[in-house]
């Protein structure tokens, strides 16, 4: 608890910390970004569920390191909540955190100050994501592209309601064509899997899914039937049992830099 609060000191300081002055180092940007999701999903062994999770998010760029890294603090607030058992999902929170980011690759650790159902659990959190996308368009003919997306996650904490954690998916889609408005339309495979250290029963899925949506500016829409299995206890049971259903789901992501000119 004492490492937690001296390391959650360090990382307010950094974030608070005074600009620098004139002709010493100019600050590179104050990178930003909100992100929500709003599902609703035909749940036969749980009952009809609906889910909502987002966040926003305010930083500061500070440099550039040689290896093309930026350094990167930030403020945010976070919240998730679901209709299904909300004990063992439902948190929410301010955060203070810095990171390095590359391309792909970004690193990093954050405290945060969040609220569950009838407990707390300040902490600080170390981090690790990677996310690539990719688009294959060459001579498809029958088809006006191929995205695909690749996302993964691992956290580590001392959290004992939801302790250290792991999430990813791969995904391949197909653009089968544009409509009036520049909306496309996508259908898509994906494999999800997604686990944490402490209450698996509550949270530890995986499996195939199939699906399709339609992306218009900021705004996706769309539908997937997942072939899930989760983890049949609370604790560490390893038994699975599945729980396939159709969801649908709306999602909305922008992101800024208020720097001037940028």
């Amino acid at each position: 608890m004492v490492i937690n609060r001296v390391a959650g000191g360090l990382l307010l300081a950094l974030l608070l910390c005074a600009a620098p002055k004139a002709g010493a180092l100019e600050v590179e940007g104050y990178p930003g970004s909100i992100w929500g999701g709003l599902s609703y999903d035909d749940d036969t062994r749980n009952g009809a569920n609906s889910a909502g999770m987002g966040f926003v998010n305010q930083g500061i760029q500070w440099l550039t390191i040689p290896t093309n890294a930026h350094l990167v603090t930030y403020a945010e607030y976070r919240r998730r909540a679901r209709t299904y058992k909300p004990e063992y999902f439902d948190t929410g929170g301010p955060v203070v955190g810095a990171e390095l980011r590359w391309e792909y690759l970004t690193l990093g650790a954050d405290y945060y100050w969040e609220h569950l159902v009838g407990a707390t659990s300040n902490r600080v959190q170390y981090y690790g994501t990677v996310y690539y996308t990719w688009t294959l368009a060459n001579g498809l003919g029958w088809a006006e592209a191929l995205p695909g997306a690749v996302w993964a996650q691992a956290t580590y904490d001392n959290d004992p309601y939801s302790g250290s954690g792991f999430m990813a998916f791969v995904n391949q889609g197909i653009q089968w064509v544009t409509l009036p408005g520049n909306i496309p339309f996508i259908t898509y495979v994906e494999y999800r899997h997604r686990t944490r250290s402490v209450n698996q029963g509550y949270y530890d899925t995986k499996g195939p899914a199939a699906g399709f949506e339609f992306r218009k500016s900021y705004f996706t829409l769309g539908a997937d039937y997942y072939w899930m299995r989760e983890l049949d206890g609370p604790q560490n049971n390893t038994t699975w049992a599945a729980n396939s259903h159709w969801q649908v789901y709306i999602a909305f992501f922008m992101s800024w830099d208020l720097k001037p000119g940028s």
